[in-house]
């Protein structure tokens, strides 16, 4: 999955999170690139939170771009530690176009919304921690 930002004019901005096909799974627009930047982050850090399935041809690859490189690219049956990696990674560029927000409280309301992204993760640790525990 990618997020994709493209200017549409001064004032008008498009995010979009589209599958390695290129179909669009999200998007919106905003009023800043830093706006569009924060929401296709968002929307693909939730995106990553939900379980994966498989798709007709039995495999989906995962690719995440952040900040103009390539972060990893997996086929399904990522294992839990490169999730928690890639989630790791996302999380922290969500704070950073996070911090870029020229709205004050916009840029509070999203780092507010990133603590709740915080906590999920932990969450996700401790039932990883948990299932190892189980194996053991």
């Amino acid at each position: 999955m990618e997020v994709l930002i493209t200017k549409l004019s001064p004032t008008k901005w498009e995010w979009r999170v589209c599958d390695r096909y290129g179909t669009i799974l999200l998007g919106g627009f905003e009023s800043t690139r830093p706006a569009a930047k924060y929401k296709g982050y968002r929307a693909l850090f939730h995106l990553w939170l939900l379980p994966r399935t498989g798709d007709r041809t039995g495999g989906i690859t995962y690719r995440t771009y952040l900040g103009g490189r390539t972060l990893s690219q997996s086929e399904v049956g990522i294992s839990e530690t490169d999730k928690l990696n890639e989630m790791v990674q996302l999380l922290a560029s969500l704070y950073e176009a996070a911090q870029r927000l020229p709205d004050a409280s916009e840029r509070q309301e999203a780092l507010r919304q990133i603590g709740g992204f915080q906590r999920r993760m932990a969450t996700f640790i401790r039932r990883l921690g948990s299932e190892a525990q189980a194996i053991l």
